[in-house]
């Protein structure tokens, strides 16, 4: 299960019940295309991405966050072409473009870029925001998508669309900013 790669400037790996880590040498756009109807969890280490593609309709779990040491060269991170469950967390300001794919994805901001854009696609997706920076964009698309926003707002340029279908805004802090669209549901808790 583990695997090191030294490659091109563009790669694609395919994926198949791959449960342990995978580090990719030199590549700056790397694929990973998860074979269907797989569970994949594995930590990547690919210090000169830049571009991040996910295909396929496999579950993939990144076990470490996009943005930290291993992925800190990655700018964009696009699952829009996925079938199967995504499981990401963005930890970093140099992240601007954020998409998963058509299933329940789940989505951890913990560190937000200014003007970032983030989208969640079809599916039944759970967002967890620690970190919103001003610019930012969460788009969740269709479906039943459950947000937990637990930073507060500060600017009317941050943006929160739920899309289609029946979604649920729970906010742990005051909502006293920013712009909120296609909420069907809100839920208030104290800290």
């Amino acid at each position: 299960d583990n695997a090191k790669i030294t490659a091109g400037s563009v790669l694609t790996v395919n994926v198949n019940e791959v449960n342990d880590a995978v580090e990719v040498l030199a590549t700056t756009a790397l694929t990973v295309d998860v074979a269907d109807d797989t569970d994949n969890a594995f930590a990547l280490t690919a210090a000169a991405v830049k571009s991040l593609i996910v295909t396929g309709d496999g579950a993939l779990t990144v076990t470490n966050d996009i943005g930290d040491s291993d992925l800190a060269a990655v700018t964009s991170f696009d699952a829009s072409a996925a079938g199967g469950h995504i499981n990401v967390a963005v930890d970093g300001s140099g992240i601007t473009d954020v998409d998963t794919g058509s299933a329940g994805d789940m989505l951890h901001i913990k560190t937000s870029a200014a003007n970032a854009a983030y989208d969640t696609n079809g599916g039944n997706d759970t967002v967890e925001i620690d970190d919103f920076a001003s610019g930012a964009v969460l788009n969740t698309g269709s479906g039943g998508d459950k947000i937990e926003l637990d930073a507060a707002l500060t600017a009317s340029d941050q943006k929160i669309d739920g899309g289609d279908g029946s979604d649920t805004l729970e906010v742990t802090e005051d909502v006293t900013a920013g712009d909120y669209d296609n909420i069907e549901t809100l839920e208030i808790s104290g800290d």
